[in-house]
């Protein structure tokens, strides 16, 4: 049965080197354009994950459905799954997204969502919302003219770069989406549409954000969030034993008496930290930075509080060994001011601003093009909870701000 997405038209979006209330061109959106941007996209695609399907027809899913077979009898293994599946599952202005395509959105573990239902209900609602993202970027790579595909590819490939540094190689970044059940090939799916949305509203951090008494509402609003809790600058001498290993803890204890002795007698307490500690500030003197409560073992958390600034403890044993801690510095619970929060309350306002305009030029494209489904079922699935899902997936809110990693400003939320 073929019906047509019942995602409703919204309000106009703004059109590339126009004013945003331009109303958005959705011709655009004709055959051509749209296929010569899958078309760039198909030979720029990122190689499926080991142990996906290609990424477009055949495959090992290939094959016709089975006469009177239907999705609810679907055995209960991946590849019989899918190649009870109709090809294509959906067509977007004419042009096809694929089963195995839409298949290699999705990692090897998505096998486990079979089990979790019999009848492959899980996993057709997996498939449709994949087939929904696919949908999502051929919407949004068909805004921008040929010669912006490149630019488009290239900022793709950028981000994707930037992400598997960040994870520590293509190995654990893979790993990390697929507990995410994800893949590469769907991560760079929903990279593309955020970017080809971005640059076709020409949003960027340039433009005004608000004045002061809005960002001040913004502040006020969650003011808990910028609350400090009360923190200490110390340092230590540090020797690590292993529980249990009694001769060790006992050479450690030396170690340390003997420097307790060399501090009463005006040795450096930074110097003795970088020649005894084995800790990692030993580079640093000893300087372990600022902490908050909770942030260190229980035994150093105590002798800290005790400690007045400028005071030295006396031998302190934790889990991790022995230590001799010094107070450098403490600060009392406290609010961060709105003016050093300003900043960040703008670049967070900004981020929803642009999520907002890419979901309503997004909304405007699905609500006017034609969007048909291969089968009822498939249909009814995204009509009750797949597309406006799927519009959320692919443009995830603004992240939230993280606690100060080191080398930051202490208490930055």
């Amino acid at each position: 049965m073929m019906t047509t997405d019942p995602v409703a038209p919204s309000a106009a979006a703004p059109k590339r080197g126009k004013s945003p209330q331009v109303a958005l061109a959705v011709a655009a959106l004709g055959a051509l354009a749209l296929g010569a941007a899958v078309a760039f996209f198909g030979s720029h695609s990122q190689a499926p994950a080991a142990g996906q399907p290609a990424g477009s027809g055949g495959g090992a899913a290939g094959g016709p459905v089975a006469s009177g077979a239907t999705l609810g009898q679907a055995p209960a293994k991946a590849d019989e799954f899918w190649s009870a599946l109709p090809d294509p599952l959906v067509t977007v202005q004419g042009q096809k997204v694929m089963r195995d395509e839409v298949r290699a959105q999705l990692p090897a573990r998505a096998d486990q969502l079979l089990a979790d239902q019999p009848g492959g209900e899980s996993l057709l609602y997996a498939a449709a919302q994949a087939a929904e993202r696919l949908v999502d970027e051929r919407l949004a790579i068909a805004l921008l003219p040929q010669d912006d595909l490149q630019a488009l590819q290239t900022r793709v490939n950028l981000e994707r770069d930037s992400e598997v540094r960040r994870h520590g190689g293509l190995e654990p970044w893979t790993q990390e989406l697929a507990r995410r059940l994800q893949t590469p090939a769907g991560w760079v799916t929903l990279a593309r549409t955020r970017a080809a949305l971005d640059m076709a509203l020409e949003v960027t951090d340039t433009q005004p954000a608000t004045d002061d008494a809005v960002l001040q509402q913004r502040y006020a609003k969650r003011k808990s969030r910028w609350q400090l809790p009360p923190m200490v600058r110390w340092r230590e001498i540090a020797v690590a034993v292993e529980p249990g290993d009694s001769a060790a803890g006992e050479k450690a204890r030396q170690t340390l008496q003997a420097a307790l002795e060399r501090l009463a007698r005006g040795e450096d307490f930074g110097a003795l930290a970088t020649e005894l500690s084995g800790g990692h500030s030993r580079s640093r003197g000893g300087d372990r930075g600022w902490t908050r409560p909770g942030e260190v073992d229980a035994e150093l958390n105590r002798a800290l509080q005790a400690l007045a600034v400028g005071q030295r403890s006396g031998l302190v044993v934790s889990s991790h060994g022995m230590h001799i801690l010094e107070v450098l510095e403490k600060r009392p619970e406290s609010l961060r001011p709105f003016e050093e929060a300003r900043d960040q309350l703008r670049g967070e306002f900004l981020a929803e601003l642009r999520f907002s305009q890419r979901r309503q030029l997004l909304k405007a494209l699905r609500g006017k093009a034609e969007i048909r489904w291969a089968t009822s079922q498939l249909a009814e699935v995204t009509a009750q909870a797949a597309p406006g899902r799927a519009i959320d997936t692919a443009l995830p809110a603004t992240p939230v701000a993280h606690p100060a990693e080191p080398g930051q400003a202490p208490g930055h939320p």
